[in-house]
């Protein structure tokens, strides 16, 4: 193992208590099912195009996918969903803690054929990477390569990183962008037999995933552009391989069964389906919507977090109970993790949604949930709904709580400045000017330090803030000590650039909702610090 290497793991050591997944002890009983960790060198390889190609390939011969994307993505998991059929959740065991992870696998496990999880960045990036979540869950890997302008070379990069540290599978390879089949054939020739290229895909533009300035375009909007994508996606891995590859045979799976689990599995050849467990600590029944009783129990879900979770529970777990919850969901508001809503109903809460685009009024709700989006390419219709505009105001200066994060934090402002360099008018609830900047940017994941607690975040953003009021608290990043994302208060709004996984402390989201105290126009609470 390389210094590098074990450094890593001892770094992943000190932020998660990993213990062997075969050591988890629950009353439950353990279920198998067929998995894949599909990653690659690097971003930009072809993973979202690949994974969603092979869940359509999956579907399309009758079998029930569900995927999984590593870390804080809000447009890879919309295309993936259209492409498997069912809803695709968010894995990281730093924004969500590794019993929430273990019991949403487990979950998913129940329930499907298949369980597909798309990595994040290169194979190795990040604290933890997508080596450390397939490695804790013993899911064998699949690499992903853009093999354009390289023949023999892909053999030593991907026997590289199968073979970077142990605890990992690497149980083949699919060839992106491959050229022609001499081109697979000089791959395929100087791989080791332990790491066969099971699969290609051409060079295609067809293939390609329609993109803007922060990736991949919202599903919604190319729908029908992106079945024609699945569908020849599909198609171009059957013929590259995938049907006489072996990977992915059909046959019943022997132990584990359950009666939520169907008789008949996609099996998987060359390798065991993997054994998922029930996490100790953490029931998570809430996690998917076509299980029963989903919203029956909810405990911690991270270790982390255990005393703010133990706390909910002796609130009777119900502490946003007859509240009504207007939350902002159209073409420029969409960055909204699916796990949010449950929690936020889990925790008592009716959920309203509402346009800022189309509609008049949020309607008459408690609070407001601004999410991220595109609020920059839809500025000039934002600017000019007047009535929902007046509406938003009225409910500020009654004080009901709002939570603005990104994009909903840029409406907030005084004014916004799109691409174009046009500015138009937005709420004007915290004074600021807000300004696109192209492709310079902020990212990465930053824990939201609040008041009412702290809650796992992340920043991703192409755009500048100023002219703001003084900030009450800052993000703390993961790995950095300066400063991160400002937050921002006035009245009930809390605003900041920080997109929020609500699970990660139950108890601050219900606290951030029910905000107690008031304060006039542009004043700041005391800092936190």
């Amino acid at each position: 193992m390389s210094d590098l290497s074990a450094k890593s793991n001892q770094t992943i050591k000190s932020h998660l208590s990993v213990k062997s997944h075969l050591s988890v002890k629950s009353k439950a009983a353990p279920i198998t099912c067929p998995a894949l960790f599909l990653t690659a060198p690097a971003s930009g390889q072809g993973k979202t195009t690949v994974t969603a190609a092979l869940a359509r390939y999956l579907r399309n011969r009758g079998k029930s996918v569900r995927i999984f994307k590593t870390g804080p993505d809000y447009l890879d998991p919309q295309i993936l969903e259209q492409a498997s059929g069912n809803p695709v959740e968010q894995l990281d065991m730093w924004m969500a803690g590794e019993s929430y992870c273990q019991q949403a696998l487990y979950e998913a496990a129940r329930v499907s054929d298949v369980i597909l999880v798309e990595g994040a960045m290169g194979m190795f990036d990040g604290e933890p990477s997508s080596a450390d979540l397939a490695e804790r869950f013993g899911i064998p890997i699949l690499l992903v390569m853009d093999v354009k302008g390289m023949a023999q070379t892909v053999a030593a990069l991907a026997t590289g990183l199968a073979g970077f540290r142990k605890g990992i599978n690497v149980v083949g390879m699919i060839a992106n962008h491959c050229g022609s089949e001499r081109h697979a054939e000089l791959i395929r020739g100087a791989l080791p037999d332990t790491l066969p290229l099971l699969a290609t895909m051409p060079r295609d533009p067809s293939l390609a995933l329609p993109e803007r300035h922060l990736g991949l375009v919202q599903a919604s909007e190319v729908r029908d552009e992106l079945e024609d994508k699945f569908e020849v996606g599909a198609k171009a891995l059957a013929a590259g391989g995938l049907d006489s590859c072996g990977l992915l045979g059909i046959g019943d799976m022997e132990g584990g069964q359950t009666e939520n689990k169907k008789s008949s599995a996609t099996g998987v050849s060359g390798f065991s389906p993997v054994t998922f467990y029930p996490a100790e600590t953490s029931a998570l029944s809430i996690f998917t919507e076509t299980l029963p009783n989903h919203t029956e129990t909810l405990s911690n879900h991270s270790d982390a977090l255990s005393n703010q979770t133990d706390a909910l529970s002796q609130n009777k777990g119900k502490p946003l109970e007859g509240l009504s919850i207007g939350i902002a969901r159209d073409a420029a508001f969409s960055f909204i993790y699916a796990a949010n809503i449950r929690l936020l109903e889990y925790l008592g809460a009716e959920c309203r949604f509402f346009s800022p685009l189309e509609d008049e009024s949020p309607g008459v709700v408690d609070a407001l949930w601004l999410p991220g989006g595109y609020p920059e390419l839809y500025s000039q219709a934002l600017s000019r709904n007047e009535p929902m505009k007046a509406a938003i105001k009225a409910l500020f200066l009654s004080n009901k709580p709002i939570l603005a994060e990104c994009g909903g934090f840029l409406y907030c402002l005084d004014t916004l400045t799109d691409l174009e360099e046009r500015t138009f008018p937005m709420l004007g609830l915290l004074p600021g000017q807000g300004m696109m900047r192209g492709k310079r940017g902020c990212q990465g994941m930053q824990t939201a330090v609040l008041p009412e607690g702290e809650i796992q975040a992340h920043a991703h953003h192409r755009s500048r803030s100023f002219e703001t009021p003084e900030p009450i608290s800052y993000g703390r990043r993961q790995r950095h000590p300066a400063p991160g994302e400002a937050i921002y208060r006035s009245r009930g709004l809390t605003a900041t650039y920080l997109h929020m996984f609500f699970p990660s402390n139950p108890n601050a989201v219900a606290g951030l909702f029910k905000l107690k105290h008031s304060t006039s126009e542009h004043q700041e609470v005391s800092r936190v610090v």
